[in-house]
């Protein structure tokens, strides 16, 4: 059965927050609970597998990327890198800290903070190539012949072949937490029937354009039309 609205909300005003403004640590219990969900579902150690042998930099560990985006999403509901940066670097307890390979002293001059920033989107950037049936810049439009091609890269074999490891490593992430809370008797009242709609997400990018005839390089998004609504929604 679905929680009640009120019980949603008063869940959610429990959460803890990150406050604007202030240095609030982050305890190494919480940091270590995200750790065990992450390596339960072994998505870290796939990620090492895949870029062993990978030619440059290799910045930050896969483990510790999930992890900082992990804890964004859970302490300020924005997973950014940006957000991940800020707690890895400034949030963490000593111990946490050696968790996730992260040194001990925040960095001070601007010239440290840019060099750990880079690390860490270094790492990402590592994750996302690899992952990524078609690699491109997606914070600009392009030439809708172009946005084509990449969307017909995703449907060749190799692409296909890398949207289904994509979808498995989610799915794996996804079902970890389920899993553990079946196990521990969490789910106990749950009679095993799921109900999926096809609500859409909205995204930041806007759709082709004849006028221009640009794309957004979104591959994954198109119009929604929701039932009897003659009105859609890109997302």
């Amino acid at each position: 059965m679905a929680r009640p609205a009120a019980d949603e909300t008063a869940a959610r005003a429990l959460r803890p927050r990150v406050r604007p403004g202030k240095i609030t640590k982050i305890e190494d219990s919480k940091v270590g609970q995200l750790l065990t969900l992450l390596d339960r579902s072994g998505v870290p150690q796939q990620l090492e597998e895949l870029l062993a042998g990978r030619p440059g930099p290799a910045g930050v560990r896969p483990r510790t990327v999930l992890a900082g985006l992990l804890l964004a999403a859970y302490y300020t509901c924005r997973a950014t890198i940006a957000e991940a940066w800020r707690i890895l670097h400034f949030r963490l307890e000593p111990r946490a800290r050696t968790w996730l390979g992260i040194p001990q002293q925040s960095p001070v001059t601007a010239r440290e903070c840019i060099a750990a920033s880079r690390r860490l989107y270094r790492g990402f950037d590592r994750i996302t190539t690899i992952l990524d049936p078609a690699r491109c810049d997606r914070r600009s439009r392009l030439p809708q012949e172009i946005a084509g091609a990449y969307a017909d890269a995703w449907n060749v074999p190799s692409g296909r072949q890398a949207a289904e490891r994509l979808q498995l490593l989610a799915n794996q992430l996804v079902l970890t937490p389920v899993r553990l809370a079946h196990k521990h008797g969490h789910l106990r009242g749950w009679r095993g029937d799921v109900g999926v709609d096809a609500t859409s997400i909205p995204v930041l990018v806007r759709p082709a354009s004849d006028r221009t005839p640009t794309a957004p390089v979104e591959i994954t998004a198109g119009w929604h039309y929701s039932g009897g609504s003659g009105e859609g929604t890109f997302g």
